[in-house]
């Protein structure tokens, strides 16, 4: 057993020796290496002293080297996703371009459209102008102007229109009413309907406000006196057919229609025959037409009784004012 024990301490021994030759060795193969060979001696030492020192210490160093890798990669990322988003403002702004122009029309377009009677022009303020009525009357409104005092053959044309049951719109200046009052009451008490021509046949557009006045009233007191007080409705012929808006609107607020006309045969030109002015009226007029000629001109007081039987073979008869726009039977 001691001699046991002794070689064991030998062996331990010798093992140490040969520890301490293996330190002195290395020292000397560093001096001989220099200072970089001092890292190796390092890490022999680690592994000596086990393999995990060396794994970690690998890990901690191979670590920062992919994490430098994806950050170059988030760059690249995050430059189209910058790009996506201002892409659709782009769009969004040339959306609202249309807007525009759509707002701009909305209020004048729209301007809602009154509905307007056949044959009636509006006046830009108040008054306006009945040129044609309602067709479906099958009515033809004859209507006969005074440019003087003269009677011409009136007695005649009157004669026609009572042998067939018809009546007319004669539109008579005042002092036309104050010389001939007889014949004014004749009209009425026939059934036809008596306007006014202003009293004394002026253009309206060249007077003033109170001129224009004054020849509404004075010629409407003519008629209603010769007419032994009748009371017609309030038509205005006016001379020429001359009208603005200034004369439309003082004979509007006076109550007063202004009428002209949409058939013209021209009987007051001494070129025109009889025969032309049968054709345009009798053969031509259609339902709602409002026809213009002149109660002194012989020839229109001769062609009324072919005229009226042209209407009346069409299925068509003359009427006034009244009975043209609907407004009676």
């Amino acid at each position: 057993m001691a001699l046991t024990g002794r070689l064991g301490r030998h062996c331990r021994g010798h093992a140490a020796v040969t520890l301490i030759l293996a330190a002195a060795l290395a020292l000397l193969a560093i001096q001989s290496a220099g200072c970089g060979a001092l890292d190796d001696l390092v890490s022999g030492q680690a592994r000596m002293a086990g393999h995990s020192v060396a794994l970690v210490a690998a890990d901690s160093v191979a670590a920062p080297v992919p994490t430098e890798t994806p950050t170059p990669s988030a760059t690249p990322t995050a430059a189209p996703t910058a790009t996506t988003t201002s892409t659709p403002t782009v769009p969004t702004a040339t959306a609202t371009v249309p807007t525009r122009p759509t707002d701009t029309p909305t209020p004048r377009a729209t301007s809602t459209p009154r509905s307007i009677p056949p044959g009636v022009t509006p006046a830009p303020f108040f008054g306006g102008i009945t040129t044609s009525g309602n067709p479906k009357t099958r009515v033809v409104a004859l209507t006969f102007d005074s440019e003087s005092a003269s009677v011409g053959k009136l007695g005649d044309m009157l004669d026609a229109f009572r042998q067939r049951d018809m009546q007319a719109t004669f539109f008579v200046l005042g002092i036309w009413a104050e010389r001939n009052p007889q014949w004014v009451r004749r009209i009425v008490d026939e059934g036809h309907e008596i306007g006014t021509h202003s009293h004394t046949h002026p253009d309206l557009t060249k007077l003033g406000d109170a001129q224009v006045l004054a020849e509404l009233g004075r010629s409407v007191e003519a008629i209603e006196r010769a007419s032994a007080g009748r009371r017609m409705p309030r038509l205005l012929r006016p001379p020429f057919g001359a009208a603005n808006r200034r004369t439309l609107d003082i004979a509007a607020k006076q109550g007063y229609e202004t009428i002209k006309w949409n058939v013209d045969p021209e009987d007051w030109r001494d070129s025109t025959p009889a025969e032309s002015i049968v054709r345009t009226v009798g053969q031509k007029a259609q339902p709602g037409d409002i026809v213009v000629m002149h109660l002194h001109v012989s020839k229109t007081a001769e062609s009324m009784p072919a005229i009226l039987d042209a209407l009346q073979a069409r299925g068509l008869r003359s009427g006034t004012i009244s009975q043209v726009l609907g407004r009676k039977p």
